[in-house]
């Protein structure tokens, strides 16, 4: 599951999951602990639907749900600045970290 595809793939899809069910919360009628429930849930449903699983993916939807004013305030900005940043930064250490050793090989697939 960690491989780069599925890393990135995942947070984008878990971000993007969160900012939608964050944005229609009352016309889903949902309150704060239901939806710090529900979000992740869909969030893993989606990445496994789309065969890019990332479990710890799905914290970053519960992040946002979850957040105060400074982090909902991103709106959008959320899916790319933190979130997308991050992830490059993970998938360039794990590059580089796994490919030191000769008998290592990662990514195994893109």
């Amino acid at each position: 599951y960690g491989q780069p595809r599925n890393v990135i793939g995942g947070h984008l899809i878990s971000a993007t999951l969160a900012l939608v069910l964050d944005s229609n919360k009352e016309l889903l009628r949902m309150n704060q602990v239901v939806m710090n429930a529900f979000a992740p849930a869909c969030a893993i449903g989606a990445m496994t639907w789309t065969g890019l699983m990332h479990p710890p993916a799905a914290a970053c939807c519960l992040i946002f749900v979850s957040g105060g004013p400074r982090i909902k305030n991103l709106g959008y900005l959320y899916i790319f600045f933190p979130v997308l940043l991050d992830v490059s930064i993970m998938v360039f250490l794990a590059l580089a970290i796994n490919n030191l050793a000769p008998n290592r090989k990662y990514p195994v697939y893109w």
